[in-house]
């Protein structure tokens, strides 16, 4: 079982970074990014330099510029335009990732400073995901199989994508037997898309590619979705490839008006320390999401991406006005755990455009 783990002494630093797509000071230069972090998912080696947009709003009084880009890898070069950007106006961030001679774990950031003539700002933008280690051989690149199909991994990370935006994967599917198969595809959900590029016959002992679009539209719930397609070869079903993807809000539609009434989301507490829990038990917390901003808050979804363990009880309301709160229960499972210390997050999804995902850290024993 695979749990995303925060040191404790990183805790309150991890807190305090949680992820946002406002950048906002006390002087007059205001911004609003389509998201501060991009997730590639799982991407190979051999793909090459991955290409991103990051927008955003100028939602300033004012023209404002963009003064100087930086990024913390000579693999990831940023492209953009000093030009004036004018108020209420979208502008954009071009990010190549190069993941040639990187595989493993993708965590990169860049970092923007806007200016006017008397202002400078700074936001951070992060990428994220996973590069797949280039193999020499096809039995070692193609390591997950059932004798009859064999891929690089069945989890195929789409990353993430913004509401009313395609996502696309390319993947490899190989055939390690001396007979030609038929790959076909089964219980494929409206959002997927998922084909054979060309033939769907693979010759003995060779490859073919695998074309994956995941489809959003503006009227998804934001949050974490995850979806098991079988596959058949020869008509006859093999095993299960996993689709997953983050939807996200784009709120550089936002206007002037409605930053000034944004709603904005507080968890109490933001860490929960639920101390030392018995082995096959079942445990209920609570904590409080409150609105402290001007606009109903819309919470769209609560997720925990990496801990199955972890579930949440229903909402008595899903839109909680300016200055009211609501309780969230959050139900621990020991039953599926080992003894031991546990660390992990879950994600409360919402239209604060400040904080539209906002992590929820939990820590506990079982014993």
């Amino acid at each position: 079982m695979k749990i995303r783990t925060i040191a404790p002494r990183n805790v309150l630093i991890a807190i305090l970074s949680l992820s946002a797509v406002f950048a906002w000071g006390q002087g007059k230069i205001n911004v609003v990014f389509d998201r501060t972090t991009h997730d590639f998912g799982t991407i190979e080696e051999d793909e090459g330099v991955q290409t991103i947009v990051f927008s955003f709003v100028n939602l300033s009084d004012a023209p404002i510029f963009i003064k100087d880009v930086q990024s913390s890898c000579g693999c990831t070069s940023p492209q953009y335009s000093r030009n004036n950007i004018s108020p209420n106006t979208i502008g954009k961030i071009k990010v190549g990732y190069n993941p040639v001679g990187r595989p493993g774990e993708i965590r990169k950031s860049i970092t923007v400073k806007f200016g006017n003539n008397k202002e400078t700002r700074t936001v951070v933008l992060y990428l994220k995901g996973n590069t797949l280690h280039r193999e020499d051989n096809d039995t070692d690149k193609f390591s997950y199989t059932d004798g009859n199909v064999a891929l690089r991994t069945a989890l195929i990370d789409m990353g993430t994508v913004l509401k009313g935006n395609t996502a696309r994967k390319t993947i490899e599917i190989y055939n390690p037997t001396d007979k030609r198969i038929k790959v076909d595809f089964a219980s494929i959900p409206n959002n997927i898309d998922i084909r054979i590029d060309g033939e769907s016959s693979i010759e003995p002992h060779s490859s073919a590619y695998v074309l994956i679009d995941f489809k959003t539209s503006d009227k998804d719930r934001a949050g974490v979705y995850s979806y098991k397609i079988p596959i058949k070869v020869n008509r006859k079903n093999a095993f299960a490839i996993e689709i997953k993807a983050t939807v996200n809000d784009d709120f550089t539609h936002i206007t002037t008006q409605e930053f000034a009434r944004k709603p904005q989301i507080w968890l109490i507490p933001p860490y929960l320390n639920m101390g030392t829990l018995k082995k096959g038990k079942k445990y209920s917390f609570k904590i409080k999401i409150e609105n402290r901003g001007s606009s109903p808050l819309t919470i769209e979804n609560i997720v925990a991406p990496e801990a199955p363990f972890v579930s949440f009880g229903r909402l008595k309301k899903n839109i909680i006005n300016a200055s009211e709160s609501v309780e969230i229960e959050i139900v621990v499972n020991t039953q599926l755990l080992d003894t031991g210390t546990y660390e992990t997050y879950c994600k409360v999804f919402g239209n604060d455009c400040e904080s539209p995902v906002t992590d929820l850290y939990l820590e506990f024993a079982v014993e």
